[in-house]
């Protein structure tokens, strides 16, 4: 489906399935196919309402020779919030759990925080190995509220972005602004348009003597790293940095590339001040182990993994228990 007909149809499935019918596997969900952020945030206003919730976005890959001379298309994923469902009343609960006979079910217990399941790790498999201490030390170190994103061109850095901003405004239900800096370089169309109007996020482009955001998180996209003797632009990147008092640096790494690229990348990252780590493109990587050795030498706190291409979800938070769960992750190098 393309263009006007893709809407027209996902939108009768969005309506369908928040009346009820529709597609019963999901009810309430709808697909749109557009070409571009603008498209898409007027559709979902006008014909789908303000109860509709984006869950990812994406770009769709052309075929044959659209690729190359056709528009770009985004995919959008969303639901519509069921009222008997979502706004049930709270008395109603009670009622139910006093009339409805059956075995009482015990209250789940509490997720453990992504350092304390790490440590649980630790313990089960790799008791004594002196590596992991420092690693949990450094996973604990919290992001701060005024945070940039950056790394290697092709590193995966506005998705884990995206994935970022995602966890924080639909899971912890934090709002915030977010900033594109160019430092005078192009600026390249991105997901990130789309991505940020679905989530009533604003995306202001930096201007020197700007007002200062209002409450809630700083989230700043940054232009690629540099790697090699001409570090220039990484010098100025931190010197920006530290003139908009951005005290979270997160460096974003390609996991399939090669040990030396991964190395050359981090040495970049550490020039522009780097604070905290993420590691993408993790399920093109089937052995994992010499992640360890880029983890260790980074001397970063680890964020999180991206599992998957998807911008919301696919993202892994306990970075030391997950790459010891995984066959092939030994530390033993």
């Amino acid at each position: 489906m393309n263009g006007a007909p893709a809407v027209a149809a996902a939108t009768r499935r969005a309506r369908q399935g928040a009346s009820g019918g529709g597609d019963a596997a999901a009810p309430g969900s709808f697909r749109l196919v557009v070409h571009s952020a603008d498209e898409a945030v007027r559709t979902i206003r006008r014909e789908i309402g303000a109860d509709a919730r984006v869950l990812s976005v994406r770009s769709l890959p052309g075929s044959g020779w659209g690729r190359f001379f056709g528009r770009p298309q985004l995919e959008v994923i969303g639901e519509v919030k069921r009222p008997e469902i979502d706004e049930m009343p709270v008395s109603v609960a009670p009622s139910l759990a006093e009339e409805t006979p059956g075995t009482a079910i015990p209250e789940p217990a509490p997720e453990l925080p992504p350092a304390a399941a790490a440590a649980g790790a630790k313990e089960d498999e790799s008791d004594g190995c002196g590596i992991f201490p420092e690693l949990l030390r450094r996973a604990e170190r919290a992001l701060p509220a005024r945070t940039a994103f950056f790394g290697l061109a092709g590193s995966g850095c506005t998705s884990a972005l995206c994935k970022w901003i995602a966890r924080e405004v639909l899971d912890r239900r934090k709002g915030g602004t977010v900033w594109r800096v160019t430092l005078d370089r192009p600026v390249r169309p991105s997901v990130l348009d789309v991505f940020c109007e679905a989530l009533r996020v604003p995306l202001l482009s930096w201007r020197p003597g700007m007002p200062e955001p209002g409450d809630g998180f700083l989230q700043v996209d940054l232009p690629p790293l540099s790697i090699g003797p001409e570090n220039g632009g990484n010098r100025k990147l931190a010197a920006w940095l530290d003139r908009e008092r951005i005290a979270g640096r997160v460096l974003v790494l390609n996991a399939a590339c090669a040990t030396d690229s991964l190395r050359a990348a981090c040495a970049a990252g550490r020039t522009a001040g780097a604070t905290h780590l993420v590691l993408t493109h993790l399920d093109e990587v089937p052995h994992r182990g010499r992640l360890w050795e880029c983890l260790i030498e980074s001397e970063l706190a680890p964020l999180f993994l991206a599992t998957g291409p998807g911008l919301s979800g696919d993202m892994e938070e306990n970075v030391v228990g997950t790459l010891l769960r995984r066959p092939g992750s030994s530390a033993g190098f």
